[in-house]
């Protein structure tokens, strides 16, 4: 299995790798089997903590960030750099 794993990264290239957006780093505080571990975020519009199994995502420059309602992501995708740090942290 693992060679069939291999093969099918190596077929796909680097690229396939380097497109996976950078998660937040939250706590894990639950794991759904569909989609995976779910964690607590925080939207950088409202400073609201979402969960990432049931929040509007987005993602900016390679991170991926959440939001707790699709006005916040409006708003977020009007003017990324309002909400962020030049390093790509929530102000």
């Amino acid at each position: 299995m693992k060679s069939l794993l291999a093969a099918v990264l190596l077929a796909a290239g680097p690229a396939a790798c380097a497109e996976r957006p950078q998660e937040p780093e939250g706590p894990v505080v639950a794991y759904d089997p569909l989609t995976g571990p779910v964690r607590v975020a925080i939207d950088p519009v409202s400073h609201d903590q979402v969960f990432t199994d049931r929040a509007w995502k987005t993602v900016y420059r390679g991170r991926a960030y959440y939001f707790r309602s699709s006005a916040t992501l409006a708003r977020f995708e009007a003017d990324p750099d309002a909400f962020l740090t030049p390093d790509g942290q929530i102000r």
